[in-house]
């Protein structure tokens, strides 16, 4: 595809841009030379085309600037250092993401790179930046060569500011703003410090900063030399018209000049004086409209607008001129001097640059490094993290050409005080993205798996990449389509999550505003005044804009000319059907079908993603090449950079709308789709042989069955049924033919069974659901079962039935139930007919002088009962055996378990161990797909089988996850876990957080301020004494469930986590109750149990973001409670003791217990029943149920 722009052909990329045809001449031409950039190898392997164009490269040159002698002594000393300019964090942390992209051979389709010129891709930044990446950082400067360090560090210099910028906001920068960061108060060499003085009253005080002239020029010498040196080298521009500049400057929220400068540029171009304010403060360009508008005295016919450009540079020079003026006492620099001195600058260079001090980054570098970063950032996040969170990177790269900031404030404007609506899918929350490398350089955080991670170098593989098996396991991608088409995905998937959440707050906002509520400037309904801020490529309510959006989709997903029209001619067809015609089906049309029951734009737009995402998956799937399955069920810890799974994910994310506004029968065709691969509605099919993926293609189920995840499945088969049975009252509505109707439900009964018989043999979802499932057709367990069993209930050992003793002391059968206690409880907002309200109680204690000045929330009256031994009621309850109450615990949900997880875990987590697969070796290049992983990858791939035959148990194979690669290993260790002694347990976790904290003092003092490793070695006697009470066998059996399936069992443990230590007084005594006390745990353990004295009941709290690889919350990123400032402490200030379970020279015995907390208006989870289930074979677990009094009751009491 080619396009004309100035006279040149242009090779233009599907999605992404273009390159003239000149430069690529260059290219080619370039391709064949050595690279004798000064200071860098020669890099002439095969497929290497590191190769810039003449016209985008500048040699590097000595440095133009005249250094004093204080600045010499500086630089000499730098060499004698390790400090360097390219061993800057935000380099390294950029040229890290660029060598990998480019040199990495899993990041290549044979042996040619994801980015090419070919292609359109701009790799100027990505080449730059990777010529500075240093694996190891040197301890010395390698070179004694003078020139070579002044040449290496002039382009580390400017590649720092280039780094620098790309990690701020921008777009657009000015020279004064990046001359006072960057040149000026942070080049502390360059600056000194008069002595102490004394003033006249005696107060002793230091004078400000004070810098010869020839100091601070030479400071803006060395900026201008690196503005200049990264244009030419193509990396940032100016403003490329007069017209340009009017728009950035002028443009509503644009803050590159203060309201002040804008007001003082507006006068210059012959704008009144009077008004400027309250005209610059409305969403109109005045500036922009003014220079269009006013004439200069010399007009010439090409002249369109009046020069602007020239009294923007006067507004920012004067800032320079200001600036030397407070610095400089006896002389000061002038206008004519800084032009002087940029003309300096640019001779010496070889440059004919006019002097601009405005610019910002150009785009297309940028938007080919911002490509690789998401890429990189993505893979190394996992399955587990497929949704934007604000912190990830998934998120859009192309710029808007509609400001949508100024949209977006001016609805935040109109709901302040109402909702926070979420920011515009946009560039401009590129500065929010949390780079795990840069974090780590800075001492931030580290990272466990570093070592783990190896770079795969083409020049190793280059011999294999010819054995297509071989290049299958180790290339993530399998052609340049599936990357663009993952690339069009993930931007879609940013789109969607916005789109989700400000309908979100609308509706909230709306509610909230409820018509007795809303002030009368208010008094339209927020959701049909507002519209999501969205840019045209995305704008697909409109019919051209879709027509588009869909041409672009299917260009990239590869279809033919005659699968295009077919595709877009469907999905058209469904779009109108559902946008006008919100009908079930066609038997069941109702008076209002003509009607649109969206509620906003936003969920109209959901709609329509999730229709055109889900015709798109269906044909993709039937076009899918076997080899393509084969790979991706070889690889499924791969799943978040499959197309595939995101649609199927997009696709889920917009059922929810979908169902809610009536249209069940799509609902249905969607979920069929991303469970089975395909969808049957209006087909007489045989139920078993549907569920079984026999229907023309059974590989397709197969493929189908990897694209979400193990939980998300379970939700969506569970919306599959619940979704029939409503289409299936909606068709009957008002039939009288009850034996039609009556055949349909017995169908889908049967389809039910079926489901239910199909998923417990290969545990493609969680037992939890199936439970549900039998539960909904109130049928026992095992009846349904038959002779099939399900593989997690027996590897995680989770039961069916108790034995009771019932009231005749006869010993009965019964469906497993977790231990309740009941207790009486009103609350304050007693919300029967608000579901998920939270309620509010008062405490049963007497104050005795202590004044509570707030109510209890439910877990904090729980703890209260607890604390006092009113719970259990009966006295011959297990947990009164020895003493009542008097139990110390925290609300935290299970972190703890978690957090011992990750510790006792690590050595599961980080294994390299190798079963007896063939190509076991070559998975480990794919676990691990950079340094900065906060778990493998496989961590999030849970524990399933796939089979064709449910009734065959040979024809099973297990999807290679993280407990079947290293199900070995992870016996062995469970089985020693189970045998260890509780003191052997508490000095196991010990060694684990001390070994931990030296492996990072060994590699520097920067590492003291890991926030994990921060919260581990301040409570290592609590978590010691955590995993004492525990044992062995509870922490076997909690690991096992971990290691089953991550994802699931990371949440849903129980709300409190109860703790009370007794001190035996004799070791034979045991048994007897007066023979143990009760230890005060803040004098025992202290840390934690300091601020018991300030927790209302002796109830703590923690953060729960102990989770690896993801956050517990998908839509939110991870947070946490401890500021930074508290990690500015050295950890040798805090030198923690061996716990040794012994108090006074009597033994120690913990104990712990689980509770899940329930109001009156709560039901428990199955997971969390599942959860209880395992905590109770080896453990005490409970739930505490908290009922409300109704009249009734209240008149017997």
């Amino acid at each position: 595809m080619t396009v004309t722009k100035n006279g040149h052909e242009m090779a233009m990329h599907p999605a992404f841009g273009c390159v003239d045809d000149r430069t690529r001449r260059n290219i080619e031409e370039e391709q064949d030379k050595d690279n004798n950039y000064v200071g860098h190898e020669k890099r002439s392997s095969a497929g290497d085309d590191d190769c810039i164009p003449d016209s985008l490269t500048v040699r590097i040159c000595p440095s133009t600037v005249k250094e004093t002698d204080s600045r010499k002594d500086t630089v000499r000393n730098d060499r004698k250092g390790n400090f360097r300019y390219k061993s800057s964090a935000y380099i390294q942390n950029l040229a890290e993401i660029s060598y990998d992209i480019l040199h990495d051979s899993r990041w290549r389709i044979s042996n040619k790179r994801l980015f090419q010129w070919e292609r359109g891709d701009d790799m100027c930044s990505l080449i730059y930046l990777s010529r500075l990446f240093l694996e190891k950082e040197p301890v010395e400067s390698p070179s004694p060569d003078a020139a070579h360090i002044d040449d290496d560090e002039t382009f580390g210099r400017c590649m720092n500011l280039y780094s620098r910028l790309f990690h701020r906001k921008g777009p657009w920068f000015q020279i004064q703003d990046v001359f006072n960061r960057y040149y000026h108060t942070r080049d502390d060499n360059n600056q000194k410090l008069n002595h102490e003085q004394t003033d006249q009253d005696g107060t002793i005080f230091k004078q400000k900063r004070v810098e010869t002239l020839d100091e601070l020029k030479s400071s803006i010498a060395r900026c201008m030399e690196d503005l200049c040196r990264l244009s030419k080298m193509g990396l940032i521009r100016t403003f490329q018209s007069e017209e340009e500049c009017g728009f950035i400057i002028g443009e509503p929220g644009s803050k590159l000049l203060i309201e002040k400068d804008k007001m003082n540029l507006l006068s210059k171009v012959g704008g009144k004086a009077d008004g400027v304010k309250n005209r610059l403060c409305t969403t109109e360009n005045v500036i922009l409209k003014q220079i269009k508008s006013q004439k200069s005295i010399i007009f010439h016919q090409k002249q369109k607008v009046l020069p602007i450009k020239r009294h923007l540079d006067d507004i920012i020079l004067s800032k320079l001129v200001d600036l030397s003026m407070t610095q400089c006492k006896n002389d000061h620099l002038t206008m004519e001097c800084l032009e002087a001195l940029w003309q300096s600058v640019a001779s010496h260079l070889n440059l004919d640059f006019d002097l601009f001090t405005c610019f910002r980054l150009r785009e297309g570098p940028l938007l080919t490094l911002r490509r690789a970063c998401r890429l990189y950032l993505c893979a190394g996040d996992g399955p587990g993290s497929m949704r934007f969170t604000g912190a990830n990177a998934w998120i859009v790269v192309h710029e808007t050409k509609e400001n949508l900031v100024v949209r977006h404030q001016q609805q935040r404007t109109l709901l302040k005080g109402v909702c926070n609506l979420p920011e515009p899918p946009t560039v401009s929350l590129w500065h929010q993205v949390e780079f795990h490398g840069l974090k780590h350089r800075m001492g931030l955080s580290h990272y466990s798996f570093i070592e783990n991670y190896s770079r795969v170098k083409s020049s190793c593989v280059e011999r294999h990449l010819n054995d297509k098996n071989t290049r299958n396991w180790i290339q993530v991608f399998r052609s340049h389509s599936d990357f663009h088409f993952w690339e069009f995905c993930a931007e879609i998937r940013c789109v969607l999550d916005y789109l989700i959440e400000w309908n979100r707050m609308i509706l909230y906002a709306d509610r909230k505003l409820s018509p007795k509520r809303r002030p009368k400037s208010k008094d339209v309904a927020m959701r049909h005044n507002l519209q999501p801020c969205m840019e045209e490529p995305f704008c697909i309510l409109c019919v051209e804009v879709r027509a588009s959006f869909l041409q672009n989709m299917l260009t990239l997903c590869g279809f033919d000319v005659i699968d295009t029209s077919l595709v877009q001619k469907k999905i058209e067809t469904i779009i109108q059907n559902c946008l006008h015609e919100p009908s079930l089906s066609n038997e069941a049309r109702t008076e209002a079908s003509t009607i649109d029951i969206f509620q906003t734009d936003a969920e109209r737009a959901i709609a329509v993603f999730g229709i055109i995402c889900h015709q798109v998956l269906l044909h993709r799937l039937q076009k899918v090449s076997h080899d393509e399955m084969e790979s991706f069920l070889k690889r499924p810890w791969l799943r978040h950079l499959h197309p595939e799974s995101v649609l199927a994910y997009i696709v889920w994310d917009c059922i929810d709308i979908i169902e809610r506004r009536g249209f069940y029968c799509l609902a249905i065709n969607m979920l069929e789709t991303i469970l089975f691969g395909f969808c049957t509605v209006g087909e007489t099919v045989d139920f078993r042989k549907f569920i079984h993926g026999t229907i023309e293609r059974p590989m397709v189920s197969r493929f189908a069955q990897l694209l979400l995840s193990r939980r998300v499945r379970g939700k969506a088969l569970e919306r599959l049924l619940i979704d029939k049975k409503h289409a299936t009252r909606q068709q009957f509505r008002g039939s009288t033919n009850r034996n039609k109707k009556r055949k349909v439900c017995n169908e889908l009964d049967e389809f039910t069974t079926q489901c239910i018989r199909s998923v417990t043999s290969v545990a493609s979802i969680p037992f939890s659901f199936i439970r549900k499932f039998c539960r909904r057709l109130k049928l026992p367990i095992l009846r349904l079962f038959g002779d099939i069993w399900s593989i997690e209930m027996l590897e995680l050992g989770i039961r069916l039935y108790q034995t009771i003793t019932n009231e005749k002391s006869t010993m009965v059968q019964e469906e497993w139930a977790p231990k309740t206690d009941l207790s009486i409880a009103n609350a304050l907002l007693c919300d029967k007919n608000k579901s998920g309200k939270r309620c509010s109680f008062v405490s049963s204690e007497e104050s005795d002088g202590i004044n509570y000045t707030r109510s209890l929330n439910v877990e904090e009256l729980a703890m209260e009962e607890y604390v006092a031994g009113r719970l259990p009621k009966e006295e011959t309850d297990e947990i009164h055996q020895r003493h009542l109450g008097q139990w110390t615990g925290w609300h935290c949900e299970g972190v703890h378990v978690r957090v011992l997880f990750r510790l006792l875990c690590h050595s599961l987590l980080r294994s390299t161990y190798l079963d007896e697969q063939p190509e076991a070796h070559l998975e480990q290049l794919t676990v691990f797909l950079n340094s900065y992983q906060a778990a493998p990858l496989d961590l999030h791939v849970a524990h399933a089988a796939i089979s064709k035959d449910v009734n065959d148990n040979a024809s099973k194979t297990y999807i290679r996850g993280f407990y079947e690669r290293r199900r070995k290993e992870i016996d062995c260790f469970l089985r020693r876990l189970e045998q260890i002694s509780p003191q052997e347990l508490s000095d196991l976790v010990f060694d684990s957080v001390l070994a931990r904290v030296e492996e990072l003092k060994s590699l520097g003092n920067k590492f003291t301020k890991d926030l994990s490793l921060y919260k581990d070695y301040q409570q290592v006697r609590t978590l010691s004494m955590l995993a004492a009470g525990f044992g062995g066998k509870l922490l076997a059996s909690m690991f096992r469930s971990l290691c089953f399936d991550y994802r699931h069992y990371g949440a849903g443990l129980p709300d409190l986590l109860l703790v009370r230590a007794l001190a035996h007084n004799s070791i034979k005594a045991h048994d007897e109750k007066e023979s143990s006390n009760i230890i005060d745990l803040s004098e025992w353990i202290g840390e934690v149990f300091h601020s018991i004295d300030n927790s209302h009941a002796g109830l703590l709290y923690d953060a729960d973001d102990e989770f690896l690889g993801a956050s517990l919350n998908e839509r939110q990123a991870k947070s946490s409670k401890t500021s930074p400032k508290e990690l500015d402490k050295d950890l040798e200030d805090y030198v923690p003791q061996r716990l040794i379970l012994s108090y006074n020279g009597c033994p120690v015995t913990v104990e712990c217990m689980f509770v899940e907390v329930k109001s009156h208006n709560d039901k428990l989870d199955g997971r969390q029943e599942d959860w209880l289930n395992i905590i109770d074979n080896h453990g005490h677990a409970r739930v505490c149920k908290f009922q409300s009094t109704t009249i009734k009751t209240r008149k017997s009491l």
